[in-house]
């Protein structure tokens, strides 16, 4: 409630409490005898004492109502954070679907390398195996070889 819809409420209170006093002494004139009508009239001073007191009270609260209305702003400011930090965590979301899907991609290209070393390492045990074998075959035809050349050097010593 604001300011000014509490003091159009006061004086709507205080044009009703006009009107009562209004009929009030025109219930005065009606009655008779001055002692009723002093009567009244006090009466009437003591309920307005008790409406004093009564806009007192809503003073007080009116006060109240502005310390809550300064809480609501500071909510609100609250909220607006809040909203700055809803929108980060959207770029933080994003970014992180990004580095999935980079991480995705590093994981195919490392699945794609160890496809190939795999197949390198295989490739790399046979060319092993057969240069073991080149060089078994070699050193058997060398050996074949060098008893050839004895052989022919003893042929050549013979027939010459």
């Amino acid at each position: 409630m604001t300011n000014e819809e509490f003091q159009k409420i006061v004086l709507e209170e205080l044009k009703g409490l006009k009107e009562e006093v209004i009929g009030t002494k025109e219930d005065v004139g009606e009655l008779k005898g001055l002692k009723e009508e002093v009567i009244e009239i006090k009466e009437d001073v003591g309920e307005l004492k008790g409406l004093k007191e009564e806009v007192i009270e809503i003073k007080e609260d009116v006060g109240e109502l502005k310390g809550l209305k300064e809480e609501v702003i500071e909510i609100k400011e609250n909220v607006g954070e809040l909203k700055g930090l809803k929108e980060k965590v959207i770029e933080l979301k994003e970014e992180i679907v990004e580095l999935k899907e980079k991480t995705d991609k590093m994981d195919k290209k490392i699945d794609a390398i160890n496809e190939q070393t795999a197949w390198l390492t295989e490739f790399r045990e046979e060319a092993d195996k057969n240069i073991i074998k080149s060089q078994e075959d070699n050193r058997r035809l060398k050996e074949i070889v060098g008893r050839h050349e004895i052989e022919i050097k003893s042929l050549q010593e013979k027939i010459g």
